[in-house]
């Protein structure tokens, strides 16, 4: 859904507003004017049934900003990839167009420059999400000017990569700037997606979480160069300022939570990124957060101590299998020792144990 620059929602409301705040009349005369522009798109967009629709420009990013400050105390820097809710933009629409402009200046999170334009546009990219028949809108903060600046480059044409490609780059780029040990973080994460495969069973998490937990693992260690005592503390600081692309701010709060939990206290509202997630994706965030810090433990022995896991798991106890490792005993201690929030947040007691490597196989 392309950009509607301030221009646009200005004209319509220099056209067909003329009190403050709007009648319902010219709320309703605006709202005829959208789908009326928007008719003859109708049919093309159904032909084509999108999966996914984003929407750029001023007014997304405004009413985006309003709605992320009812979420979270501290909004995050971005909010590319924030979902809008075509109800919660109705909702909105409604509240807007019902106070005066001295009141929507007290609103929080409002953008004083787009406080007189919000009814008009409020309305406008309500009714161009129902009109076209999404019930959600992606924010992107990306738009027409970038657009032509990408074409003027002769990037335009080029097939853009995938998500998870671009997901990947980016936490590589991170990985690259500021990780101290990259073969410390890969072994974490393999560790770490090793336990969540076995564990599947109790967690029955998906790709999604998946993914994320092999990013957190990846950027776990971020923060050491800063601070190697509070490493998690500012590891999850560089996640969430570091602009992270391909990813919702949900997505970067989640990771980010991981890497602040990592260590000490198990995740708390207290952290403001974890306090705006949803309660499923805090519950995940929880689950996620256990896996990395067995995984870690189980990492403290290197890349000359390699091991795998296999779990099995009854009624009320899981038990899991390390092996490949030349100190068992070690090996199992460390897991229990990081193993709480894991059996806390899965409902389940969990035993580790190790068999010994055999240096004569292999």
């Amino acid at each position: 859904m392309g950009g509607e620059p301030a221009h646009r929602a200005g004209r319509l409301t220099a056209q067909l507003i003329d009190h403050d705040p709007p009648t319902p009349a010219e709320r309703r005369a605006v709202r005829k004017r959208a789908a009326s522009a928007l008719a003859h798109l109708v049919e093309p967009v159904q032909a084509v049934g999108p999966v996914r629709c984003v929407a750029s420009g001023g007014t997304a990013g405004a009413l985006g900003r309003v709605l992320a400050a009812r979420r979270w105390s501290t909004p995050p820097d971005s909010l590319n990839g924030f979902e809008l809710g075509v109800d919660e933009i109705r909702s909105l629409e409604s509240e807007l167009s019902a106070l005066k402009l001295r009141e929507r200046l007290k609103v929080e999170g409002i953008d004083d420059r787009r406080a007189n334009l919000l009814p008009a546009g409020a309305i406008v990219l309500s009714t161009a999400a129902a009109t076209l028949g999404a019930a959600a809108l992606i924010h992107s903060e990306w738009g027409l000017r970038e657009g032509i600046v990408l074409d003027a480059l002769g990037l335009a044409d080029g097939p853009s990569p995938q998500p998870e490609v671009l997901r990947r780059r980016s936490v590589d780029r991170l990985v690259r700037v500021w990780g101290e040990d990259r073969s410390h973080v890969e072994l974490v994460a393999r560790l770490s997606l090793g336990l969540f495969d076995e564990l599947r069973e109790l967690h029955r998490f998906g790709a999604r979480e998946r993914e994320w937990l092999e990013h957190a693992a990846l950027l776990h260690d971020v923060g050491v160069r800063v601070s190697p005592s509070r490493h998690h503390k500012h590891g999850a600081y560089l996640v969430e300022h570091a602009g992270l692309r391909g990813f919702s701010p949900d997505e970067v709060a989640l990771i980010a939570s991981l890497i602040r939990f990592q260590r000490g206290r198990a995740p708390r509202p207290a952290y403001v990124p974890y306090a705006g997630l949803s309660d499923g994706l805090r519950q995940r965030a929880r689950v996620l957060t256990g896996l990395l810090r067995v995984a870690h433990a189980l990492g403290r022995g290197g890349q000359e101590d390699v091991r795998d896991v296999r779990s099995r798991v009854s009624e009320d106890l899981v038990r899991v299998r390390l092996s490949g490792t030349s100190n068992p005993d070690g090996a199992a201690a460390e897991a229990r020792s990081e193993s709480e929030l894991l059996a806390e947040a899965l409902g389940i007691e969990i035993r580790f144990e190790a068999s010994s490597l055999d240096r004569s196989t292999g």
